[in-house]
């Protein structure tokens, strides 16, 4: 600022106008630095979801693969003629708390915890990611579909189907949800460096 001024008082204007030109660069720099910095509601609201849903697909899947082993697992009633295994399946009644019953009833209540949380993000993006609104609507559909199949009279591998069917709509939603991000929060410039 002082050489500018000091160009302006000797009368090298040529220099002050290159020195002020320089300084409104620096300056716009920085105000597009802060506003990449600090991103938008909307912005902050997309990532807590995205975050969400990276947890929920983990959540899935490990209860997709209970769901699965469950499902190879004999009924109780025929463990019992089984022998050896007889022990350690009694051991893991005891802990589940009284047989397929309440084996099923707690697949499907971890399903519908599941399903809730998706809803409950479904609701806080809003009209926010229209891109992967119809995959997280997939996804709750197949995780109703699953959830019925965990109740009384259900079939585990039709259960386990419909829960990898939620997971691929899930990674879908996701994958669209992160691009979105991509594309209208990110200067183009930075998203194509990301891509």
């Amino acid at each position: 600022l002082e050489q500018m001024e000091r160009a302006a008082r000797s009368g090298d204007m040529a220099s002050a106008q290159q020195m002020l030109e320089q300084l409104q660069d620096i300056l716009e720099n920085l105000r597009t630095a802060r506003r990449r910095g600090q991103p938008s509601e909307a912005q902050r609201e997309m990532r807590r979801a995205q975050s969400e849903l990276d947890q929920l697909m983990r959540d899935q899947q490990q209860l997709r693969d209970d769901t699965y082993q469950d499902s190879r697992e004999p009924p109780r009633s025929q463990q019992g003629k089984r022998g050896g295994r007889n022990q350690q399946n009694d051991d893991k009644s005891a802990r589940g708390g009284g047989g397929d019953r309440e084996d099923s009833r707690s697949l499907r209540d971890r399903q519908t915890e599941l399903r809730n949380r998706l809803g409950d993000i479904q609701r806080r993006l809003g009209g926010r990611a229209d891109e992967s609104q119809q995959d997280l609507k997939d996804a709750e559909e197949a995780m109703r579909d699953a959830d019925g199949e965990l109740g009384d009279g259900g079939d585990r591998d039709k259960a386990a189907e419909a829960q990898g069917r939620a997971l691929d709509a899930l990674k879908k939603g996701s994958d669209r949800l992160a691009q979105q991000m991509q594309n209208n929060g990110e200067p183009s410039d930075q998203a194509d460096r990301g891509e």
